[in-house]
């Protein structure tokens, strides 16, 4: 048994046998039933793929509030896990805490109102965080976030504003990733910076950790950047 009632990935793609790939990676990686992610197809807005990408996931919260599905995961196809997930290093949070979103991978963007603080649990941050690539929602937020509409405020700005409970693990567990020199691709690169960024000074403050993170900032993105890059340049357009 899975703590979750449904996987849910999110795409505009025809080509099947990624998003089948996709759904396999996704099981994989979170430990799911094989069939367990079920694929929702969108049309894309193409005169405004901020709205579009609003509304996939908009549809999304209004299914799980008119079906009251308890705990739901939630997937953009651009996901990929970096690693195994353990249902052992979320599960007893959950559980136990209140919680609205639960964010597998996220981007604290620092020029933004966003922030990462320490909570009691080992592995697990408190944020006001970016991205909605690979998250899970629970059906009273779920039924709040169906109240509302696009408005013009974008999807991940409006979900980080509409909760002070969401939690996220550290270190992030999925990025996004993508042809060479899309959003998805530079986002997966932006995202391990910014959460680094962000650890360093979470709150409240540890020299020990402003230290190691520092560090890692310093010489860890090389590789991230590269790895993200390789990613890339095996991606279809």
């Amino acid at each position: 048994m899975t703590f979750f009632s449904k996987a849910i990935l999110l795409t505009t793609k025809n080509d099947e046998a990624f998003i089948q790939l996709k759904c396999a990676h996704i099981e994989q990686s979170l430990g799911l039933p094989k069939g367990f992610v079920e694929v929702f197809k969108n049309e894309p807005d193409t005169e405004d793929s901020k709205r579009g990408c609003f509304n996939a996931h908009y549809d999304v919260y209004c299914y799980i509030a008119e079906n009251k599905l308890s705990n739901c995961l939630i997937f953009e196809d651009d996901v990929h896990f970096l690693s195994k997930v353990s249902p052992s290093s979320y599960q007893q949070f959950l559980n136990e805490q209140e919680w609205d979103v639960f964010y597998f991978g996220h981007k604290p963007d620092f020029r933004q109102d966003t922030y990462a603080k320490r909570t009691e649990y080992s592995g697990i941050i408190k944020v006001r965080t970016n991205d909605r690539h690979a998250y899970a929602m629970n059906l009273e937020f779920a039924k709040l976030m169906a109240r509302k509409p696009w408005t013009g405020i974008f999807g991940d700005r409006l979900l980080r504003s509409s909760t002070d409970k969401a939690f996220a693990l550290v270190p992030g567990r999925a990025i996004q990733v993508g042809p060479w020199g899309t959003a998805s691709h530079l986002n997966g690169i932006t995202e391990k910076f910014s959460e680094y960024l962000r650890l360093a000074w979470q709150k409240p403050f540890r020299l020990f950790d402003f230290l190691k993170y520092s560090l890692l900032l310093l010489f860890k993105m090389p590789y991230w950047s590269i790895y993200c890059s390789i990613i890339a340049l095996k991606s279809k357009k």
